[in-house]
């Protein structure tokens, strides 16, 4: 019973172990991922500049009568960074999800690992205090028993000696 306690732990610390360097990952992708939204939303500023740029010198070498046409490609272009944007902070919110749910996982495990280290603990406690009892018992039955022999012996001495 010991051994199977035992080996349960080793499962569940192994499991533990997994769980721990599973979020580890998870972090580091939230990370990763972090810079790289910021990434894109250097690039989106720097793309929106870009346009402002290629906007205005468009204006000044022709006027506005084209600038409409400019303004349409300069509006997809930030509404597709846009959702790119958004796309990727979708990504790392459900990875943050993910992570918590790990995080209480792990903790509901070790909250019931304990529990039943603890009920295995009280059970074997018990166990040793009835294994206990019944040796005291035992013995002070055979020390009963020796006690009345002895004294069975005392009687048929003394009716062999009557009897001489």
């Amino acid at each position: 019973m010991i051994v199977n306690m035992s080996c349960g732990i080793c499962i569940f610390r192994r499991e533990r172990e997994n769980l721990e360097a599973e979020r580890a990952q998870h972090l580091n992708k939230i990370h990763d991922l972090q810079e790289h939204v910021q990434e894109k939303e250097r690039q989106f500023l720097e793309l929106q500049e870009h346009v402002l740029y290629l906007l205005f010198g468009f204006v000044i070498k022709n006027g506005t009568r084209n600038i409409t046409k400019l303004h349409i490609v300069a509006q997809e272009a930030i509404l597709y960074k846009y959702e790119q944007i958004r796309e990727a902070q979708a990504w790392i919110a459900r990875a943050q999800e993910m992570d918590a749910l790990q995080s209480s996982t792990n903790h509901s495990l070790l909250a019931e690992l304990r529990e039943r280290t603890e009920q295995y603990n009280q059970l074997w406690t018990g166990c040793q205090r009835q294994d206990n009892a019944m040796l005291r018992c035992s013995l002070s039955a055979d020390s009963q028993d020796i006690s009345s022999s002895e004294d069975s012996t005392d009687d048929e001495n003394m009716n062999i000696k009557n009897n001489i």
